[in-house]
């Protein structure tokens, strides 16, 4: 009687009879290995194509400026990557503190390392951004009801109330405060200084002075706020001219309206208690 053998049975008989059986089946082990171990693959794949990535980055140090200006309607984004987040938006003419840092990345952009607001880091393109030494002119409100006040306080008194997209001169000057803010110095056409946070505003080079102070002419007395202050002659209105008198916390002087921003600060024209015409600092008083 003839049997039919099965064709694989009998090749696999003659394999072990030869002492060489090894059928590879390594296709069909990769097809069904377990979902967790197919995700652990994959994210292996993915760490090596992110490391490859990060490694063809370059960052370069870069002082050729000390701003970035927008060259026009742009995105800040939180990453030097065209998918990273983007946290602020820019119009052209905006300008934005450069930390001196640009990557290059494998797609063949160029990132600009800024800081933005009071303290925030971002990364502009170089094909919406260029590195420039040249100070920006102006301040640009970014909110409707922003208040610029005297002082660079938010409980000071309130100089002019703009919208978004007033501009006013800048003078070159910012105060950082311990609550995490930046004051703008800004100066008015009439000579009144102000101060407006960067939380609410933006330096720019565009601008035309659109906005006007509109209570300039409200304050009449300077007050002293420090412990003690010293009222100077005008001969450079700074810390080593010469000193008219000594004043104490509370007192008042009658203010005669000019306000001069200089060294850094800004120094109210008062008359003294002789009637002599001298400077208080900001630093140590207060228009009321």
């Amino acid at each position: 009687m003839k049997y039919k053998i099965p064709l694989l049975l009998l090749s696999t008989s003659l394999l072990a009879a030869c002492g060489s059986y090894n059928i590879s089946i390594e296709k069909n082990e990769e097809q069904e290995q377990p979902a967790a171990q197919q995700a652990s693959t994959q994210t292996s794949t993915q760490n090596r194509s992110t490391a490859k990535s990060e490694a063809s980055s370059q960052t370069i140090q870069d002082n050729s400026g000390d701003y970035v200006q927008a060259s026009g309607d742009s995105n800040i984004r939180s990453a030097p990557d065209i998918t990273s987040a983007i946290v602020k938006s820019a119009r052209s003419g905006d300008v934005f503190e450069y930390l001196h840092e640009k990557v290059q990345t494998s797609d063949n952009r160029t990132w600009l390392k800024i800081r933005y607001g009071s303290s925030n880091i971002g990364y502009i393109s170089q094909k919406v951004g260029n590195v420039t030494s040249s100070a920006p002119g102006y301040v640009r409100l970014l909110e409707n009801g922003t208040n610029i006040r005297i002082d660079t306080s938010t409980t000071s008194s309130i100089v002019a109330t703009g919208n978004a997209g007033d501009t006013i001169a800048y003078t070159g000057y910012s105060y950082p405060k311990n609550d995490g803010r930046i004051w703008l110095e800004v100066i008015f056409d009439d000579g009144t200084v102000g101060y407006v946070s960067q939380k609410v505003a933006t330096l720019t080079t565009t601008g035309s002075g659109s906005l006007t102070a509109n209570v300039s002419n409200n304050y009449s007395v300077v007050v002293i706020t420090a412990n003690e202050a010293n009222i100077r002659y005008n001969i450079d209105k700074d810390d080593t001219s010469a000193i008219i008198e000594k004043a104490s916390k509370g007192e008042r002087f009658d203010y005669t309206g000019y306000t001069i921003p200089s060294n850094g600060r800004d120094w109210y024209e008062v008359y003294s208690s002789t009637g002599e015409i001298g400077y208080i600092s900001s630093r140590v008083g207060s228009l009321q």
